[in-house]
């Protein structure tokens, strides 16, 4: 089973990479899913009372609940015999042993136009963000695991890095 958490600031094209990666290992005969963070966010918020409330669940007490939802993911498919892309903002904390955990990289500039273009209601709450934090704890998550990506690469040649480290 492989593990693979993408990872990035907003609008740097996680979910364009993930997505092709788990295209690419499907290709290969490789059972995956592709988990996008948000989705488990809104999920949890719907089904769970004691979900977080705040925007981003940025604080601690929604690392620790999202990594929680995470790591039992991670369990499953170990279990099941898949392998699992997650990707999102929210799991900028997590990164479980043994993955691969891929940073994609984008200048200030690019990565606000890419914001820019995303459905309103999102591209004006990133014009808006404050994303200091998000950028301490990719950086604090840094390690001999962290597969550090230019996103301005296309995403062929994100998915064919990402396949080698595999």
């Amino acid at each position: 089973m492989t593990v693979v958490v993408v990872v990035g600031l907003p609008g740097v094209g996680k979910t364009s990479l993930a997505l092709g990666l788990a295209a690419a290992m499907a290709d290969r005969h490789l059972p995956v899913l592709a988990l996008h963070t948000d989705a488990i966010k809104v999920t949890a918020r719907a089904l769970d009372s004691g979900a977080p409330r705040e925007p981003g669940w940025a604080d601690a007490a929604g690392a620790i609940y999202i990594n929680r939802l995470l790591a039992a993911q991670v369990d499953k498919a170990a279990r099941d015999g898949y392998s699992l892309v997650i990707e999102g903002t929210m799991a900028h904390r997590f990164c479980p042993v043994g993955a691969l955990r891929v940073e994609l990289e984008l200048d200030e500039v690019e990565r606000l136009r890419r914001c820019a273009q995303k459905h309103e209601p999102a591209a004006r709450a990133l014009a808006a963000a404050d994303l200091d934090d998000y950028r301490r704890w990719l950086e604090a998550g840094r390690g001999a695991n962290t597969l550090a990506l230019d996103a301005n690469e296309s995403r062929a040649a994100l998915v064919s890095h990402c396949m080698r480290a595999l």
